[in-house]
């Protein structure tokens, strides 16, 4: 018996030993989806709204809603992108990015770019070096296509944005969205046909909200969720230090894991070099993230530095192109 346990108990030690990986979420800063080399310090956004768009309205309200709900949807995407725009690296000293609605007319079933005139109010007003124009945005007809076991409703969505140039009076950049809802309704499924309009006004309000992000995130650069690979076990410090990750207190996971750093067993030295990497990372130094890579790399390499190495090359690329976007 204690032969079987004096075997047993370094592999139990070894086993103690050995680390597991945890993840964390850290936000990375984007460039712009499009190089529009423009830096906005103070937009505006907006919303022109049309008499057209009230009858439009209501004959919409008559085939599937009731009430004045679809009144809200371009707000709601409008809402969206200036929410959005407000987080984004290029406007992130402001404390809100201003909505406002002009009513206007259509010209010949023509869209209308933003005259002079209203440009030079608008920025006046509101202290604005750039108009983002949701010019055009409504749901333009819904139907239905009825086979043996199922009804579609549809809804297409157009939106039509414009970035204007409050010195020059210009416009930047133009972009037309098309999209389209959808709900899928199965004959062996009971719908109450208010339980269909509700569903269906639910997908376009939040199809909305989504258009108004995906824009904001093609022309500003902006923030993103990512996941990180964390060593977070095998020593009670190692521990300790992710909870302080899971607690946002990066600075002092980062004292343990420097401290660690320079001990004499491998494994530990490893995994906090390791760390360490993506709290360089979290700090904004993609650099010093590369270094201690490197300096985990020379006791192991692994499945983990692999794809790590792979992230770091690639936010090295987006950080050059987002640097050229906001002139530096």
């Amino acid at each position: 018996m204690r032969k079987i346990f004096s075997t047993l108990l370094p592999a139990l030690i070894l086993f103690a030993s050995c680390s597991s990986v945890s993840y964390v979420a850290i936000d990375t800063a984007q460039p712009a989806k499009t190089n529009l080399n423009y830096y906005f310090q103070s937009p505006t956004v907006v919303v022109s709204k049309y008499p057209s768009d009230n009858e439009h309205n209501e004959i919409l309200s008559e085939k599937m809603f009731e009430g004045d709900f679809v009144f809200s949807i371009k707000d709601q995407c409008a809402n969206a992108f200036s929410q959005a725009t407000q987080y984004s690296l290029f406007v992130n000293n402001q404390n809100e990015v201003e909505n406002v609605s002009l009513y206007r007319e259509m010209k010949d079933n023509i869209v209308p770019k933003l005259s002079d005139t209203d440009i030079d109010s608008i920025a006046t007003a509101h202290n604005s070096d750039c108009i983002i124009g949701l010019d055009y945005f409504k749901p333009l007809m819904l139907e239905t296509q009825t086979s043996a076991y199922e009804t579609q409703y549809k809804a297409l969505i157009i939106a039509l944005w414009r970035i204007y140039d409050v010195k020059q009076k210009t416009v930047v950049k133009q972009e037309t969205v098309l999209d389209t809802v959808k709900l899928t309704v199965y004959d062996d499924y009971m719908w109450d046909l208010q339980d269909i309009k509700a569903e269906m006004l639910n997908r376009i309000d939040y199809r909305a909200y989504e258009l108004g992000i995906e824009f904001s995130n093609t022309i500003i650069p902006y923030w993103k969720q990512e996941s990180r690979a964390i060593y977070s076990s095998g020593h009670v410090e190692l521990d300790r230090a992710w909870r302080f990750v899971k607690d946002n207190e990066w600075e002092n996971a980062a004292a343990i894991w420097l401290e660690f750093s320079k001990n004499k067993d491998k494994r530990l030295r490893f995994y906090s070099l390791f760390n360490l990497a993506v709290a360089s990372e979290y700090f904004g130094s993609i650099k010093k993230a590369n270094e201690y890579l490197d300096e985990a790399e020379k006791i192991k390499s692994n499945e983990e530095t692999v794809k790590y190495r792979f992230i770091l090359v690639r936010r090295q690329k987006l950080n050059t192109t987002l640097d050229s976007q906001m002139g530096y």
